[in-house]
């Protein structure tokens, strides 16, 4: 059986995920496409929908990394230009924001980080005139434009509404932390994402013609699984769990491995070879153990009651039919493919 790769489940670095060979769905297409087409963009999308995911295949994209992309679309069917640009990116998951103050100054840390990492020194102590000297420095120093990624812009703002006036206060404060940073003209590609309407927020003041890409159709699978993603990316893990859930389906419903090798064409050996394995992994690994049982059956005499039956009920099976030899082979387990 083929080895599938892991499943990237709660990882949002686009260089991890490729440099440890899980599961990416290639969506460099619609990457190539907006990089092509224009520089200034936002796009708005609910939380946990790749957003993250996006800025850093930007990221990994403008920093030249090529043996990242090596098999996805836009390695095999573009001229892309691997060069290297300088990448500000501001990821206002990772920054404090419980009030003004501590936004400010969490994201003058980060600025600074950004100039660190660059060999570069801030001389400015304003936020707006940081930002800007950071862009301008870093473009001086590489002698190339500067990409501007934002990762959910408004979460300063969003945390803050619903809680009182007073969290109301400090979100409208949050808003106009960088609004009037002088972005300068030495931007080669910004991409800002959020989870609310962007015409209500203006991050930057100079950048108030930003494409939105938040309702356009050509960038509607941008983001997220779509049907054909499920049909062929997942298809081998989904046709994999179904088999699993057939063989504990059939083996709850009639309790013999006679039963199931006749109708799927096992023999009885394989089949019961199968659901051994099965349960050693699903039911007896200790991930799956039920915490704490015999403290929740002592303290519900329904639950003891229940947990009773579950455990020690004998099961009542069908009697078998020792005349009847069903015609398969015995050389290993085979299933039908209309049955997965």
């Amino acid at each position: 059986m083929k080895k599938l790769q892991k499943l990237p489940i709660g990882d949002s670095s686009f260089e991890s995920i490729r440099q440890d060979n899980r599961l990416y769905v290639d969506k460099t297409r619609h990457i190539f496409q907006m990089a092509d087409e224009d520089k200034y963009y936002f796009m708005s999308r609910p939380r946990r929908f790749g957003k993250s995911l996006t800025v850093s295949t930007l990221r990994c994209l403008f920093q030249g990394r090529k043996e990242l992309f090596e098999g996805l679309w836009i390695k095999d069917n573009t001229a892309w230009e691997w060069k290297e640009h300088p990448v500000i990116v501001i990821d206002f998951n990772e920054i404090p924001h419980q009030t003004p103050e501590t936004l400010t100054r969490s994201i003058w840390l980060s600025m600074d980080q950004t100039a660190h990492k660059y060999g570069i020194s801030l001389n400015t102590d304003f936020i707006e005139t940081r930002f800007r000297e950071l862009v301008v420095a870093l473009e001086n120093r590489y002698k190339t434009q500067v990409v501007v990624l934002v990762d959910e812009y408004d979460k300063p703002i969003i945390d803050h509404i619903g809680k009182g006036k007073e969290s109301v206060e400090i979100a409208f404060r949050n808003r106009d932390v960088l609004k009037g940073a002088n972005v300068s003209p030495c931007l080669k590609f910004v991409f800002i994402t959020g989870v609310s309407k962007f015409s209500r927020v203006s991050i930057f003041s100079e950048l108030n013609n930003l494409k939105d890409l938040t309702m356009n159709e050509d960038y509607a699978d941008m983001l997220g699984y779509t049907q054909e993603d499920m049909a062929t990316c997942f298809e081998p893990y989904i046709a994999r769990f179904d088999q699993v859930l057939m063989t504990l389906e059939y083996s709850r419903e009639y309790r013999t491995y006679f039963h199931i090798s006749t109708d799927y064409g096992m023999s009885e050996a394989n089949c019961y070879k199968l659901i051994k394995k099965t349960e050693d992994i699903l039911i007896r690994s200790d991930d799956f153990r039920l915490p704490d049982r015999k403290e929740l059956a002592e303290s519900d005499t329904e639950i003891r009651g229940i947990l009773a039956d579950a455990t020690e009920t004998p099961t009542e099976r069908p009697e078998k039919n020792r005349n009847f030899i069903p015609q398969v082979k015995r050389s290993g387990i085979r299933l039908r493919p209309d049955c997965l």
